[in-house]
């Protein structure tokens, strides 16, 4: 039986691609193998987003070559394609899987190696996630909102919908095995719109059909643009059922001045009101976010007002990133480039007011009793984790048994990025 590895970067869009690849290959007759393990086809699903996205998509051909050294080495994902639209080759020897065919990546195996192929053993491959408990469904893909400083637009440019009816049938089969949380996924998921025989679904109609399904799992958004959050969308996560109370919206930056010019669609104070009016209609709610630093341009006062907008905001969790030059975008070839130690600093520092902001958040968890989908947590064999259903990580004692399941807990305290619970 021949073996295949794989090495996921990015986003979830790429776990959950990697993890169709992984059961197209299974369905092939391979065996799959973790990195490091000696196989004969080593899939790389790379990420181009930052700089340091790319070097770790280097880093990983290589790591793969020394452990594989006769693997058939595939590279996929928005790395190549960010090299080939700026005219530059791969300096690594790798299979090259264009975006749009990295579904099929087993055919271009196939025609590279039909050697392995030919000695495999076609299986039936049973529906599985990378993640026993909550698996990520892709329902859309590619954006057009043209941010100066993102490369998405080069790598994933045409908006596409999955259709309604195979997501639902994807979910059913979810459902069918246990799972007791799905993630959506999508590079732009407020674009979704899917045009079947029924007429167009759009991303609540989507949601409202997936948490229809029977005895189905709860159903979280990975991420959306702030100005896809609508009134019906609030409502319906106000009404509770499957649908999770949390949403991550990409803040990117607090200052207004900054955000024109990334090209982003909203200024900090209608960001703000956004945030308000999703605590306002869905008591509890869960905002995470994104935040740049060191954007062009940025000065000291910019970043001071990012973190206002982190503090007014009091996100559970927020994801500090340092601006990266991607090469073709406007905001490569704009004046007053920060300075690598200015980045870092301020990074840091606005780590600690993301930090203060999620300690309060967690203080306030403690009212409530809180729904968690349940892990294995390591450090003990009567210890679980997990994310409630407004996104606070918790850690509790418990049977093994209770792992794939939802189970309600109160959070005793804690601190840092897991907080302490007991079950209920």
């Amino acid at each position: 039986m021949p073996k295949a590895s794989f090495v996921t970067l990015g986003c979830k869009v790429n776990q959950y691609e990697t993890d169709r690849l992984r059961r197209d290959f299974e369905g092939h007759g391979f065996e799959v193998v973790e990195p490091g393990f000696a196989a004969d086809v080593c899939v790389v699903n790379s990420c181009s987003v930052t700089t340091e996205a790319e070097r770790k998509s280097r880093g990983a051909l290589r790591r793969l070559q020394r452990s594989s050294p006769d693997a058939l080495l595939v590279l996929t994902g928005c790395y190549p394609e960010m090299l080939r639209r700026l005219g530059h080759g791969l300096d690594q020897n790798a299979l090259v899987v264009p975006n749009r065919d990295k579904m099929d990546t087993i055919r271009f195996v196939a025609e590279a190696r039909p050697d392995l192929l030919a000695n495999a053993c076609p299986t039936s491959a049973a529906h599985r996630s990378s993640h026993r408990t909550r698996a990520v469904v892709k329902v859309q893909d590619g954006c057009n909102l043209n941010c100066t400083y993102c490369s998405i637009p080069f790598t994933r440019p045409a908006p596409t919908s999955c259709p309604a009816a195979e997501v639902v049938d994807e979910v059913g089969a979810l459902a069918a095995v246990g799972c007791p949380e799905v993630v959506l996924a999508g590079i732009c998921i407020g674009l979704y719109r899917s045009d079947g025989s029924e007429g167009p679904v759009e991303l609540l109609g989507l949601i409202e059909r997936l948490c229809a399904v029977p005895n189905g799992p709860r159903v979280r958004l990975s991420s959306i643009e702030p100005v896809h959050v609508s009134d019906a969308l609030l409502g319906a996560m106000a009404r509770g059922g499957r649908f999770c109370p949390h949403l991550h919206l990409p803040l990117q930056s607090g200052s207004s001045r900054v955000l024109r010019a990334m090209g982003r669609p909203y200024d900090a104070d209608a960001f703000l009101e956004i945030c308000r009016r999703a605590r306002t209609v869905v008591p509890g709610v869960g905002l995470t976010t994104d935040v740049m630093v060191g954007f062009p341009g940025e000065t000291e006062e910019d970043f001071e007002d990012s973190c206002r907008v982190v503090r007014e905001a009091g996100f559970h969790r927020a994801h500090i990133f340092r601006y990266s030059v991607r090469p073709g975008t406007p905001a490569a070839e704009m004046p007053g480039q920060v300075r690598p130690e200015v980045k870092d600093a301020r990074a840091h520092r606005l780590a600690a007011v993301a930090e203060e902001a999620h300690a309060e958040q967690a203080e306030a968890a403690r009212r409530d009793a809180h729904e968690v989908a349940v892990e294995p947590a390591s450090g003990g064999a009567d210890l679980l984790t997990g994310y409630t259903g407004n996104y606070l990580r918790v850690r509790f004692a418990g049977d093994q048994a209770l792992v794939g399941s939802l189970v309600r807990v109160r959070v005793t305290g804690g601190s840092g990025g897991v907080l302490d619970a007991v079950l209920v």
